[in-house]
């Protein structure tokens, strides 16, 4: 055993990559079981993988990743129900995230880390962009696994590592209390705010603005896309769009090249 890990290094960042990214596809699978029955309440384990429309229990050759979506033209063989884009989508962006993962940081305990917080993301995103909901069953947990996860997994120093936290649940809550009270309405959810005590552990506190500015940056972008596609600011009047997609994005984004985003933009500072 001690031999096999003492490989672990020397396997090539390419081939990790290829194993993550295939692990990926099917762990996308997962994600989707995972968004889809917590917002149904049903359990993760049973029944079985089966079509919402008709129940039907779905065979091995159903549940293979992206290949059987396209095989069956994204309809259920039983019942001919539509399956949504988003199942598909799921599973390729899983799988591209994970090989990202698996090159960055090769065959060790950073990748496993960054394969289990993609993978919370994702379910994260998919969850809060269907019901505006960051659930207190995912963030809590994440929040406390983040904190050995950043010290002993990434390295992390503890005091970066519990700023990080405490400053980013801090600052949100500060801003949700701020906006309810100028306006009477929740514009960002406190499920953000438990959101923030994930990345903040995390990520530690160097990074928080890297998070910050990622998150309101593509926040910015997807509010212009909608713009566009309803024909002006008018067309999204009143409109909700999730902030916790963009916020995981800006986590993941850090996570995974931070350092090397950071040691970037202070030599161009330095000049």
């Amino acid at each position: 055993m001690q031999a096999f890990l003492d490989l672990l290094p020397y396997i090539p960042p390419t081939d990790v990559a290829l194993f993550c990214g295939l692990l990926g596809l099917f762990l996308g699978s997962f994600y989707n079981v995972c968004s889809d029955r917590y917002l149904s309440g049903e359990s993760i384990l049973w029944p079985p993988s089966h079509c919402t429309a008709c129940n039907a229990k779905l065979s091995p050759l159903e549940l293979i990743p992206l290949v059987s979506w396209l095989v069956l033209r994204g309809r259920c063989r039983h019942c001919g129900a539509v399956i949504g884009w988003r199942y598909p989508l799921m599973e390729l962006a899983s799988g591209f995230f994970a090989a990202l993962v698996g090159y960055r940081f090769g065959a060790s305990t950073a990748c496993l880390i960054g394969l289990v917080f993609t993978g919370l993301f994702l379910v994260l995103s998919a969850i809060d962009l269907q019901a505006f909901l960051l659930p207190d069953k995912m963030t809590f947990p994440g929040a406390i696994l983040a904190v050995p996860a950043a010290v002993y997994g990434l390295g992390h120093e503890w005091t970066e590592t519990l700023l990080g936290g405490v400053v980013g649940v801090t600052l949100f809550w500060l801003l949700a209390l701020y906006y309810r009270w100028r306006t009477g309405k929740d514009g960002l959810g406190f499920g953000d705010v438990k959101l923030m005590a994930v990345l903040g552990f995390l990520c530690g506190l160097a990074y928080l603005p890297m998070i910050l500015l990622i998150a309101g940056t593509t926040a910015l972008l997807g509010f212009a896309v909608l713009c566009v596609k309803r024909g002006g600011t008018a067309g999204v009047t009143g409109v909700m769009m999730p902030f916790g997609p963009f916020l995981c994005l800006g986590g993941w984004v850090s996570l995974v090249y931070g350092e090397t985003l950071l040691n970037w933009w202070i030599q161009w500072l330095v000049g």
